[in-house]
């Protein structure tokens, strides 16, 4: 794009050195970076990104904050967002000649993408958090509150009637009354052992103690 007559410029914090040529601007906040955009307008923000983002902060900063069109790649979320909004161009392939054709494509049709990006901004009001809550109470004034309890609607689709536990089998009842027996004459003799038992521990024990 230098070769071709266009300034390059990289915005945000790096941790490593960009090539000769290379304009290198930082911000660390929203307010830093719209003040960038005013003294330093862009026409079009490359966010080729290879990896596939669940939310990108980034594509939405380029759009709302620095109000210029996007380039990006072909994965997640940033795809997502320029596809459904139109708000630039979408690679469908990560290479530096698909990047350079995308870039000036965009330059190209600056004034359609502008509308574009207009739109998305009025869009974006509606996800501001006064706008959602205002959101949210008028909702509820519309939800009509149920009557008491007695007089609660029958729900028209009812539930099914829940199956019956299947049969025992015989041979269970047989074990668990044999069991049951057996249980009611050796109870008698395990009393007996456990009193003598007791008894040999309290002996031992004040032994013990003298």
């Amino acid at each position: 794009m230098q070769r071709r007559g266009w300034q390059v410029e990289v915005w945000g914090v790096l941790g490593f050195e960009l090539p000769g040529g290379v304009i290198h601007r930082t911000y660390t906040n929203p307010a830093e970076l719209r003040r960038l955009a005013i003294e330093y307008p862009c026409d079009v923000v490359a966010l080729p990104a290879i990896w596939p983002e669940t939310f990108s902060f980034t594509t939405f900063e380029a759009a709302l904050d620095v109000g210029a069109p996007i380039v990006v790649g072909p994965y997640g979320n940033p795809a997502e967002l320029v596809r459904t909004h139109g708000i630039g161009l979408v690679l469908e392939e990560l290479t530096s000649n698909a990047l350079i054709a995308a870039l000036e494509a965009v330059i190209a049709d600056r004034t359609r993408f502008s509308g574009k990006l207009k739109a998305f901004e009025l869009e974006a009001r509606r996800f501001q958090l006064d706008n959602y809550l205002e959101q949210i109470y008028a909702h509820r004034t519309q939800v009509r509150t149920p009557g008491p309890l007695g007089i609660i609607p029958t729900p028209a689709i009812q539930r099914a009637p829940r199956a019956a536990p299947p049969a025992e089998s015989p041979l269970r009842h047989l074990l668990a009354d044999q069991t049951n027996a057996l249980l009611k004459t050796r109870i008698p003799m395990l009393h007996t052992y456990s009193k003598k038992l007791g008894a040999w521990v309290s002996k031992s024990g004040a032994g013990r103690r003298r």
